[in-house]
């Protein structure tokens, strides 16, 4: 009688918590402002806890297509060129490590979406994609109702037995990127043709967001039958997905050409089939200056995470516009002290050292100097305004350098002490990293700054041979998708490994309460403070240059929904 009890408590709060999105026709994409609109403020609306799954009472539906606006006139056609900040290494979205590549959703579907229902506000839900709808069996089961007749762009079709290898293959395959998205998952089984179920090892409630290409790390579902004939090595280089746009070349460290895809399932606002768009070029450039200049002269039309002393120029511009990418911020630096115990290292061991620098942290004067009146001090690594669980009233360390002194005393290093940290070779990463040596200076901390590639820091960075590292960080939808302290997370830069934080991240994982999610979120908060390792100094709301001609830009994921005037 209790265990009854208890289960129906659970459903009732799926049902309180969200409309189930079985019955939720996809979002609507509405065009998007030119200029920057206010951030969320924390608990806003648009800032809302990613969706819980619905209740297990509520029956699947087939979602509607997109009805027609008469409000947004769509144009079709043109070609969308954008920039790409960091290498491909391949097109396989389960084996590359690069990261939010704009073109990757594009080629690929996902079976659920994450889109902007209101621009007012800023708030993006789960909604239908390659699956129609979904439904909570029970708290560690989820059946998903897939969409009938999506043709791969090789025109072999979708069904419950290719999802169920393309997760397989994402949680098993030895090169995998993208397992710590199937963690949770037990094993996937086919119901029938349409209709997949996934069984957990525990409760998941944000294993729906995780399914959708809002996660940086997302399984897109690709052709079992092209990587068949192909072979893994061919297919990298030439992949089949069944997304609105198809692959049509890649010059590798130079651009990636999509073209449409005419038998795309999915319907824009006038009615017809996405994309609007006839192709995409996203070229490779990683100079700023040069991408900048690129946009001036009009060859490139959109340019995410600019950075703000760029801003002011492209505003100058008539042709360009900044916009704010919704709920997603950037702070830098995101510096972090070595974090296991078992190195030599004497800020890896001792929490005064590692506080007595926190405090010598002039949040307010770096964001005040790097910012350009757009950036605030960050206090909370890893969390941002807007995001479930920020919270301004933790505790957080406020710059005072007589508690630094005092602390660096206590540690017995009244006189001093050196300390190494690695950087990558970008000026953004290396400004933030100078102001706080000279910050710490004041308090005997001789910040040395070693400068390498990008490639020799990431294989320093994942075999723990630093002192203290630093780079920037970029928010996601929620937390869950980054769980940058979790042992084993690909975001987890650092190595930071404690039982105590694991146990929080599997709480989250398994609380389908929004608001008890977010407690837990402020939990790890309080702990990522009191451990000290990570150093934070500004954040701000990343901002996009784009050509005025794009519209309805909303993040990086929702690229096929752009349309050029």
């Amino acid at each position: 009688m209790a265990l009854n009890m208890k289960l129906a408590y659970v459903v009732i709060s799926f049902a309180m918590l969200l409309a189930p999105v079985s019955a939720c026709a996809p979002a609507t994409p509405t065009a998007a402002p030119t200029k920057p609109a206010a951030a969320p403020a924390a608990g806003a609306a648009g800032a809302t806890a990613a969706p819980t799954p619905a209740s297990a009472s509520a029956a699947p539906t087939a979602a509607p297509a997109a009805t027609p606006s008469p409000a947004v006139k769509v144009k079709r056609g043109g070609i969308l060129r954008d920039v790409q900040r960091l290498a491909i290494d391949m097109l396989d979205p389960h084996l590359a490590t690069t990261r939010a590549a704009e073109f990757m959703p594009m080629l690929f579907d996902t079976l659920l979406s994450y889109q902007m229902v209101d621009p007012q506000t800023k708030k993006f839900e789960v909604g239908p994609s390659l699956a129609e709808s979904f439904k909570v069996v029970d708290p560690t089961t989820i059946e998903f109702k897939l969409r009938k007749g999506v043709k791969f762009h090789d025109g072999t079709d979708f069904n419950a037995a290719v999802a169920k290898w393309n997760l397989d293959r994402a949680a098993t395959h030895p090169k995998s990127k993208i397992k710590e998205t199937m963690v949770d998952v037990k094993d996937v089984q086919v119901v029938d043709d349409y209709t997949l179920r996934v069984n957990l090892k525990q409760p998941s409630a944000l294993f729906p967001l995780q399914m959708t290409p809002a996660n940086p790390v997302f399984v897109g579902m690709l052709s079992k039958d092209a990587m068949d004939k192909m072979g893994e090595e061919k297919f990298a280089n030439s992949p089949v997905g069944s997304g609105p746009m198809k692959f049509k070349e890649w010059i590798r460290d130079d651009r990636v050409t999509l073209e449409k895809f005419p038998g795309h399932w999915e319907k824009g606002l006038d009615g017809q089939a996405l994309p609007y768009l006839d192709g995409m070029v996203s070229r490779l450039i990683t100079d700023q200056s040069v991408a900048l200049l690129e946009m001036r002269t009009g060859n490139v039309d959109t340019f995410l995470n600019v950075e703000l002393k760029d801003v002011a120029s492209v505003k100058s511009s008539q042709e360009l516009s900044i916009q704010e990418i919704p709920l997603e911020w950037t702070a830098y630096p995101a510096f972090y002290f070595n974090p296991k115990t078992d190195t030599q290292y004497p800020f890896s061991n001792d929490k005064r050292l590692r506080q007595a620098a926190q405090y010598a942290t002039d949040r307010d004067s770096m964001a005040k100097a790097l910012g350009f009146g757009l950036a605030k001090p960050d206090y909370y690594p890893y969390w941002y305004p807007g995001l479930p669980g920020y919270d301004e009233t933790l505790p957080k360390y406020e710059f005072n350098l007589d508690k630094a002194k005092q602390l660096m005393a206590e540690a017995g290093y009244a006189n001093g002490i050196d300390l190494d940290v690695r950087i990558i070779n970008r000026p953004i990463d290396a400004r933030p990293v100078e102001m706080l040596q000279g910050m710490w200076s004041k308090i005997g901390i001789r910040l040395k700054i070693s400068v390498s590639d990008r490639l020799p820091w990431v294989d320093d960075a994942r075999t723990g041979r630093f002192e203290a590292a630093s780079h920037a960080n970029t928010s996601r939808p929620d937390p869950y998708l980054g769980q940058e302290t979790r042992t084993g997370s690909s975001y987890n830069w650092p190595g930071y490994s404690r039982p105590e934080m694991d146990a929080l991240w599997k709480q989250v994982g398994g609380e389908y309460d929004a608001a008890k999610r977010a407690e837990l979120y402020k939990q790890i908060q309080k702990k990522v403070y009191e451990d000290a390792y990570h150093v934070f100094g500004y954040m701000y709301q990343s901002v996009a240059a784009i050509n005025n001609k794009v519209k309805n830009l909303t993040s990086w994921y929702n690229y096929r929904y752009i349309w050029m005037e």
